[in-house]
């Protein structure tokens, strides 16, 4: 017995707390030699140090109980054990990776708070932008944050999406001037989140005026747009607003049909549409898509679960997902 270590001997040697020594033990990772019945005393072998200070290591590393206890039991076998390590040493460069960009992110919007950027854009292209995606804004009570528009404004263009989660539509219109900051101008992107009300509201002005320039200017938190003698002002909203980019990157490249709206209205008794051999989709949805990309669009599918993308001549374009058919006698449309 004179050569077991006592637990607080063995918690010196091997880097553990005491209290982690007891936790291991109640998790059966890293188990006493000896329990005194009497005094409930824990002692420890010399060999047992090795694997203390291993365990020691990867609680550093914040490795799962249930992983330092699959280490431990597999021993000597070391190719099995540095898998485990390399799969460990992945997640944590992936959630190092995350918390890089979230970082990032949130110090660019602290900077883009406090910097001013304006454009000036076509008032018709604004227009044009914002009622082709208007019709796919959200309106459910449970998303609140997705009852807006989001604006991206770049030197280059300013790009206006909307989403319900069901579909998604997106149109651009170039920047005839931009002021941005000096750091990265070329590359500048600012992302703006709008309520939707203040987007109808712009809307109604840009029907009724007639001034060919609109300026859209950010600044602390808030967003003008100046139309002739009218301006518009709003507060940006502070919401988690889909990641669009990776949804957009994805969207479908295969074979192309054509549709109108001519073709759609002769389908008005469906509640569905099949528009390829087995892909169902709203037909409301499809309508309000087809009529926002001005009448006349083009449809491409990658198969019967990927969304629906639709494209208008004129660089409208919106994704729909598909749906379960309601009946096998759902109206074919999009024929080649």
């Amino acid at each position: 017995m004179d050569d077991l270590l006592s637990i607080g001997e063995f918690a010196r040697r091997s880097g553990l707390s005491v209290s982690a020594l007891r936790f291991y033990d109640r998790e059966r990772v890293l188990v006493p030699t000896v329990v005194d019945p009497a005094t409930g005393y824990r002692r420890y072998t010399i060999d047992q140090v090795r694997t203390g200070v291993v365990i020691a290591s990867l609680r550093r590393v914040q490795m799962s109980v249930d992983d330092i206890r699959t280490i431990v039991e597999l021993g000597d076998d070391t190719g099995s054990v540095v898998d485990l390590l390399d799969l460990h040493l992945g997640r944590l460069e992936d959630g190092f990776a995350q918390a890089r960009r979230e970082i990032a992110a949130v110090k660019a919007r602290l900077a883009d708070d406090a910097a001013a950027i304006e454009v000036v854009v076509s008032a018709p292209g604004l227009l044009r932008a914002l009622d082709a995606v208007r019709f796919a804004a959200g309106d459910d009570p449970a998303y609140s944050m997705l009852h807006a528009i989001q604006l991206r404004l770049t030197p280059q263009e300013c790009r206006v999406v909307a989403t319900d989660r069901y579909r998604l539509a997106m149109h651009r219109t170039a920047c005839l001037t931009a002021n941005v900051p000096e750091a990265g101008a070329a590359s500048y992107v600012r992302d703006l989140v709008v309520p939707l009300a203040w987007i109808d509201e712009v809307m109604e002005v840009l029907e009724t005026q007639d001034d060919s320039r609109v300026t859209l200017h950010a600044s602390g938190g808030r967003v003008r747009v100046d139309c002739g003698p009218v301006g518009l002002e709003t507060r940006t909203l502070d919401v988690v607003f889909p990641d669009v980019d990776t949804v957009l990157g994805a969207a479908p490249t295969g074979t192309a049909t054509t549709i109108d709206l001519g073709q759609l209205r002769k389908t008005e008794d469906a509640r569905t549409l099949l528009v390829d051999d087995d892909t169902h989709v709203n037909r409301a949805f499809l309508l309000e898509a087809v009529t926002a990309a001005g009448g006349q669009a083009t449809l491409r599918l990658d198969g019967p679960i990927a969304p629906l993308a639709i494209h208008g001549i004129d660089g409208a374009m919106s994704l729909l997902m598909p749906i379960r058919p309601e009946d096998e006698d759902a109206n074919e449309v999009g024929r080649a």
